[in-house]
Formats: C-alpha cells, sequence, structure tokens
C-alpha cells in the first residue's frame, strides 16, 4: 500500500474490497482525474494534487469517491464542502466520509484484526451517504 495511507484506511480498503471487489476500488485517485478540461485552471496546484483516499468502481451504479478521517480543521472542511464535493457531483460520483468522529471501532488502533464494528463503522459511512449495496 502507498505511504500516504493512514490510520483506519488499510482496513476500510480490504472492506471496500470485500464488498465490492478488490479490483473494483483503487487507493490514491487523483482528484485531476474528475475535472473536465477547462476546469483545471480554476484550481491552484495543491487541489489538482489532492488524492482520495479510495474510488470505487461499480456496474450500472455511481462510482463511490470515499475519504477516509478526511474533514479535521475547519480549513479541511471547507475544501471538501466547496470544492471536492462539488466535483464528485459533477462526475456523477457519490462521495463517501469514513469519519473518525462516527466510527466506534475502525480508528481505535492503527493496526488491528478486522471486527464486525469496522465492518459496521464502513457500512453505517455508506448508508450515510445514500450508497445502496
Amino acid at each position: 500500500m502507498s505511504q500516504y495511507i493512514g490510520r483506519g484506511e488499510p482496513t476500510t480498503g480490504l472492506i471496500l474490497g470485500s464488498l465490492f471487489g478488490h479490483s473494483n476500488v483503487i487507493s490514491q485517485f487523483i482528484i485531476f482525474e474528475l475535472m473536465r478540461p477547462g476546469d483545471t485552471n480554476f484550481y491552484d496546484d495543491e487541489i489538482k494534487k489532492h488524492k482520495f483516499d479510495f474510488k470505487v468502481n461499480r456496474l450500472n451504479k455511481a462510482d463511490l469517491i470515499v475519504e477516509v478521517n478526511y474533514k479535521h480543521g475547519p480549513k479541511a472542511d471547507k475544501k471538501w464542502n466547496d470544492i471536492f464535493i462539488p466535483l464528485i457531483h459533477q462526475a456523477d460520483m457519490i462521495p463517501v466520509v469514513v469519519e473518525d468522529n462516527n466510527c466506534k471501532s475502525l480508528f481505535k488502533d492503527k493496526l488491528h484484526p478486522i471486527t464486525l464494528g469496522d465492518w459496521l463503522d464502513v457500512l453505517n459511512a455508506l448508508k450515510t451517504a445514500g450508497v445502496e449495496l
């Protein structure tokens, strides 16, 4: 896995792979790939280089963009709400946040065996985003 994978991401990636098929889960998906050619001029390099934790390809359904433990602090929250969510929607995808404040198990320890609680945390994030399995 990438050196950028942080707390909760390996477990989330494994659970997403089990739900949607491991070949359908792309880690460290670059936001630039969501932008239309004319839109790239409107964003600074920091935005264009951002990598979402996961993109989940789904057959005959909207793909998912999944961020794990992202919305910390007002700057990150504003960037997520004002820039990333509109870009995700413009690409006809569904934004999903696996937020540590809403998880009871996933973020307890950096590395631990996958538990039923971890599954419930990821499933609840998908449900909150309106994802139908």
